[in-house]
């Protein structure tokens, strides 16, 4: 791979459901950092300059709103291990900005 080749690369991207359109001719392009990038959109990392809004709303000003306002799937593992039950609830404690509910259930 080249040094400035892209990690990423979206041209032109849409994804129709029937009539709805769900994506509507996106593109952008990563060359690196794709990982960070990622971790910075959910609130994982501060980015060091620039703005990210994610349904209109800055995760550093409402980091819970921010993270509400998408849905990730971290890897998953082998369901019978205990790295499956973590990811499980750590999945559901972040996408849906639940802390007491989650953990007073087991």
């Amino acid at each position: 791979m080249h040094e400035n080749s892209n990690i990423i690369e979206v041209s032109g991207l849409t994804k129709r459901f029937g009539e709805f359109i769900a994506v509507d001719n996106v593109s952008f392009a990563v060359c690196r950092g794709e990982t960070t990038t990622i971790r910075m959109m959910t609130t994982l990392l501060v980015p060091s300059k620039g703005e990210i809004l994610l349904n209109g709303i800055n995760p550093l000003e409402n980091q819970n709103a921010a993270r509400k306002s998408f849905g990730i799937v971290f890897h998953l593992w082998d369901n019978r291990s205990f790295s499956f039950w973590l990811w499980v609830l750590v999945s559901a404690r972040f996408s849906s900005g639940l802390t007491r509910a989650i953990t007073s259930s087991f």
